[in-house]
Order: C-alpha cells, then sequence, then structure tokens
C-alpha cells in the first residue's frame, strides 16, 4: 500500500526551504544603530575650557540569519563614545598702543619728545601753517606768524579770535606766545635756529625745519603730520604731490632744448637761487637751466654784470619786482630774455615757501620755460 502522506510531507519541506531561502533576499538586513557621542577638548585664547559633545546614530546592516525552522532578526543598540581634541582660537582686539610719548628728529637734526598729542599749536613760518591747513591739523593752531595768509581761513580765523598773530618770522613776540600755552611751537626757516634755545629755555617744545631739497620737503610735511597726530593725512598728502611732479616730469622730459633761466628772489642787493634750494630743484625739473646753480651757496647774492654774461633765455620774477625795471637796468637791454621779452612774473608764494603749493609753482615754471609742451 503506497504511503501518500510521505511524498506529500516531503514536498511542504522542500516548498518551506525554497521559500526560507528566497526571503534571505527580500528580508532587509539586520539594522543595528550605533550612537556615537563625540567629545570635544577645546583651548581658547586665556585658557578658557570649552567642551563640545557632539551625538551621531548610525544604522549598522549585518546579514540576516535564516535556519531551516524559523527566520530570526535581532536588532542590537549600541553606543559608541569617541573623544577627538580640537582647539578653537579666540579673536581678541588688543587695545592699539599709544602714540605718544614720541620721539621725533626734526629738519634741525634735533631729537624732540613730545609726551602728549599737541592739541595747541603756534606756527611760525607760512609754510608750515599751510601744512597744517593741509593735513587737517588746523583745528589746532592757535597762534600764527604775521605772514601766514594762506589759506583764507587763516585770516578769517584771525579775525574771529581764533588764531592770535605772534609776530614776525624771525622776531616772534615771545610773551604772546607764552600766554598761548603751546604744545609745540614749529619753524620753518633755517635761519630760524637761533631762536630754538630762547623757547626751551622757558619749557617750550620746539619743532624746526629748513628744507634745501624737494626731499627734505617731503620729509618736513612727513614728520609735522606724525607729531600731530596727522600721520595718514600726511602720507596722502606727499604722494598725491609726487604723483602732480611725476606727471609734469614726464611731460617736460620730451622738450628738445633746456632753456637758461635767472630767477631773482630780490632785487636790492640781486639775490638768486642755487643747488641746495628746492626752488632750484623746481627749476631743473621744469626743463630749464639754472644760470648760477654753480654758485656756493643756496641764494647767492649776485652782480648785474654775472647776469649779463650768463645771459639768460627767461626771466623769472616774485609780482614784487616790476618788468620795467628790469628791463630799464644798465646793460640788460642786451640779454636773450630782455629782447625776446620773455620775463614773466608769478606768485612767489609758490615756489618761495616749502608748502604743499609747491608742486602749483613746478607746474607753472614748466609752462613758462616750455610753453609748447602745455598747448
Amino acid at each position: 500500500m503506497v504511503n501518500i502522506k510521505t511524498p506529500l510531507l516531503i514536498g511542504i519541506i522542500s516548498i518551506v526551504l525554497i521559500a526560507a531561502a528566497s526571503l534571505s533576499f527580500i528580508l532587509p538586513p539586520r539594522v543595528e544603530e550605533r550612537t556615537i557621542t563625540q567629545t570635544y577638548s577645546t583651548t581658547l585664547l586665556q585658557t578658557l575650557p570649552i567642551t563640545i559633545t557632539q551625538t551621531q546614530t548610525l544604522m549598522v546592516r549585518d546579514t540576516l540569519t535564516i535556519t531551516q525552522s524559523s527566520l530570526v532578526t535581532k536588532i542590537e543598540e549600541r553606543t559608541i563614545t569617541q573623544t577627538l581634541p580640537t582647539t578653537i582660537t579666540q579673536v581678541q582686539f588688543k587695545e592699539p598702543e599709544p602714540l605718544y610719548p614720541i620721539t621725533l628728529v626734526d629738519g634741525f637734526k634735533r631729537a624732540v619728545t613730545l609726551d602728549k598729542e599737541p592739541m595747541r599749536i603756534v606756527s611760525l613760518a607760512p609754510s608750515v601753517t599751510e601744512i597744517l591747513f593741509a593735513i587737517e591739523a588746523e583745528d589746532k593752531i592757535v597762534g600764527v606768524d604775521k605772514f601766514s595768509d594762506y589759506p583764507k581761513e587763516v585770516l578769517d580765523r584771525v579775525k574771529e579770535g581764533k588764531i592770535v598773530l605772534v609776530g614776525g618770522i624771525v622776531d616772534p613776540t615771545l610773551e604772546k606766545i607764552i600766554e598761548l600755552r603751546p604744545d609745540v611751537v614749529i619753524f620753518g626757516l633755517e635761519l630760524q635756529k637761533k631762536l630754538v634755545s630762547r623757547f626751551e629755555e622757558r619749557g617750550i617744545k620746539v619743532l624746526g625745519f629748513g628744507p634745501a631739497s624737494l626731499e627734505e620737503l617731503y620729509q618736513k610735511i612727513l614728520t609735522i603730520g606724525k607729531a600731530v597726530n596727522r600721520e595718514k593725512q600726511a602720507i596722502m598728502l606727499v604722494n598725491s604731490m609726487k604723483d602732480k611732479v611725476d606727471e609734469i616730469v614726464k611731460k617736460v622730459k620730451q622738450a628738445k632744448e633746456r632753456p637758461k633761466v635767472y630767477y631773482e628772489v630780490w632785487p636790492n642787493p640781486l639775490i638768486s637761487v642755487s643747488k641746495g634750494s628746492w626752488i632750484h630743484d623746481l627749476i631743473n625739473l621744469a626743463g630749464g637751466i639754472n644760470i648760477f646753480e654753480n654758485a656756493t651757496a643756496p641764494y647767492p647774492i649776485v652782480s648785474s654784470e654775472s647776469v649779463i654774461q650768463a645771459n639768460p633765455d627767461i626771466i623769472i620774477l616774485p609780482y614784487e619786482i616790476k618788468v620795467e625795471d628790469v628791463k630799464s637796468r644798465a646793460g640788460w637791454d642786451k640779454i636773450n630774455a630782455v629782447k625776446n621779452n620773455r620775463i614773466f612774473q608769478i606768485d612767489g608764494n609758490l615756489v618761495n615757501r616749502s608748502g604743499p603749493r609747491i608742486v602749483e609753482g613746478l607746474e607753472l615754471l614748466a609752462k613758462i620755460i616750455h610753453p609748447e609742451l602745455f598747448k
């Protein structure tokens, strides 16, 4: 008798086993959730301890285990803690270093120490006054010499009583200056050097300058700017001046010739310029040849005969000297400049003052000496 149940049972078992095997490809693998805690040991400036904890959950998949008798899925939860070193830098803004006291070397080659920022300044030279206004330090000025007349605001402030006139350049009224209680007095000419001791004996700080060239003029501006806490403005001013000078010089280099120039500072006695003066530098930069460039003094006293012998092509005068007076001088009618009517008057303050407007003076000289380049 055939036992029908045996093959039936075997078939059922086979089906179950096949189904179980199929499930190993269908059912998802075991999922394990892991929690990772990360601790950051942090060091800040000034050794400030900070701990940052970061937690992450990871799902880990393992192979599903299937047996012939049952299907088992196991999910295991594990926590993993990791300590990771790190450093966080905290940016701190330091207080700027104090500017004062400050020690500077002035144009007289003296080391001068200013204990505090000058808030009350006396200027004893028109060029210094112009520089202080140009670098935005005009509110610090309490006194000026009687020749300081530019910019116009100087005279306005004098009328308003904000600025006091303290006398001449070489003969200032010391009592007036003392009454103004200045933090510093600034000289602008070499001939004022003899006045320094008079002020220092009374405990007044003095900065002195007597530039003999454009480079020394630039340094004069920078030193004054640093002294009165206007260094940035002084640097900008000097850079703008240098840019203008470079522009003029570049244009003048196109000239085909360099005419001879006589510059008259004063008519009686005749005073001109030579090496060691910034006016001589300006004549050269403007494309001319100074007829007294080899004189021994920066501002030599010259004779009428020496001017006639040098025979300049161009004569340049400040407004104070009249053209007709020059033409009428004995023997000067033989000079090329007189014969060709090339005698020019200019605002002497543009070239005589060692201040910011010196570049305007240079451009004016270049236009006189080489008009063909500035049409």
